[in-house]
């Protein structure tokens, strides 16, 4: 944010989240004085956040739900003016982020009916088909990125057989890169760049490559 480093979390109240000045935050602890941050949101069990860039705007997706609740309300949000961008999206949902495709601010979520959607967060509406349905998608674990220089998803959970998997989307033509990646344990966690797929399963991580 303007050269300072920043956190965007989730309040320990669970009723909160907030955006940390860290830069702010050391010399605030330092002198004793209290920062409490600026809340995003002050009702709503946080579930998951995600932050990237875009345009050179740092923008985050927020996920918040009543306490005990699985799943969600996303919302998109321009953190250099903490306001909210376009509409929260009701679908229940417990993964999401946000990329650009074409052009157009793309929210890509989970859902609570097993879907995975790609959502316009200004008129909180779904973009065409799911991606993908009668799946499980792990919490927090839907990652958008640019393989080849075009924008994908990654994610993990279960799929239609309740396997271990991992999967890749192209999101420009809302193609699946490859097929299911099986694992024999639960998949916890996946990250992508440049061709390559880094995938957390049990207790063990690896880097897969897509030549």
């Amino acid at each position: 944010m303007n050269g300072r480093p920043c956190v965007l979390s989730g309040g320990a109240d669970g009723t909160t989240t907030r955006m940390w000045d860290l830069t702010t935050w050391m010399r605030d602890r330092a002198s004793g004085q209290p920062d409490h941050g600026a809340t995003l949101i002050e009702d709503g069990f946080t579930l998951a956040v995600a932050t990237t860039v875009v345009h050179g705007r740092p923008v985050a997706t927020t996920i918040t739900a009543e306490f005990g609740n699985d799943y969600g309300t996303v919302r998109l949000w321009d953190l250099s003016t903490r306001r909210q961008i376009g509409e929260s999206i009701p679908h229940g949902a417990s993964a999401a982020d946000v990329i650009e495709v074409d052009g157009n601010l793309v929210v890509v979520a989970d859902g609570e009916d097993g879907t995975l959607r790609l959502w316009d967060p200004m008129t909180a509406r779904p973009i065409g088909e799911p991606l993908a349905e009668d799946i499980i998608v792990r919490e927090r674990s839907v990652n958008t990125t640019l393989l080849d220089g075009r924008p994908a998803v990654v994610a993990c959970g279960l799929n239609s057989t309740k396997a271990h998997v991992a999967w890749a989307w192209d999101l420009a033509d809302r193609r699946q890169l490859g097929p299911d990646l099986a694992f024999p344990s639960p998949v916890w966690t996946t990250s992508a760049w440049t061709g390559r797929l880094a995938v957390g399963f049990g207790g063990e991580a690896v880097v897969l490559s897509r030549q």
